[in-house]
Formats: structure tokens, C-alpha cells, sequence
């Protein structure tokens, strides 16, 4: 999910496991598992509103570099890091 979300890809997926904790309605899709009317109703969606796709898919992208990058996990683990230098990088 989150290599889909750095790419800019809004993302569907399953409501289990840690999905619901990444997809948000914001990001991406998520869908009830066995469901192939849910699926349905996502895909069609997907595919009658490609803007609304690309805005989730910003969303996502922008969603990995504030919580997931080097640099928002270096700052929110070692705020007095000063750089990939600090870390022999």
C-alpha cells in the first residue's frame, strides 16, 4: 500500500488487516472482502472520475512523505538530527 501511495497511486483494497489503518476515503478505496458488489461499485467510480482518482492519489503520495520518509521518521525518532550525516549515511 504505501509503495502504491509513494507512487501517487490512490490505492483499493480490502477492509481487513491494516488496510483501514492506510486507506483512508481520502487516499484510496477500501472495499468489503468477498464483496464483488463493493468491488464493482469502487472500479466503476475509479473509472467515472479519473480527477477524483488522481486527488486521492496526491493525497496518498503527500500522506508517505509527511509520515513515512526518512526525513518525517529521522525527525519524529532523532529530532536533533541534523541530516543523513548524522546517521553515517
Amino acid at each position: 500500500i504505501l509503495e502504491g501511495f509513494s507512487l501517487g497511486l490512490p490505492v483499493l483494497a480490502t477492509k481487513s488487516g491494516g488496510s483501514p489503518d492506510l486507506v483512508t476515503s481520502e487516499r484510496g478505496w477500501l472495499v468489503e472482502p468477498r464483496s464483488d458488489s463493493s468491488l464493482a461499485e469502487s472500479l466503476s467510480e475509479i473509472i467515472s472520475d479519473p480527477l477524483r482518482a488522481k486527488e486521492k492519489g496526491l493525497a496518498a503520495k503527500r500522506y508517505v512523505f509527511e509520515n513515512h520518509s526518512f526525513a518525517s521518521l529521522q525527525t519524529k525518532f532523532f529530532p536533533g538530527a541534523k541530516g543523513p550525516k548524522y546517521f553515517g549515511i
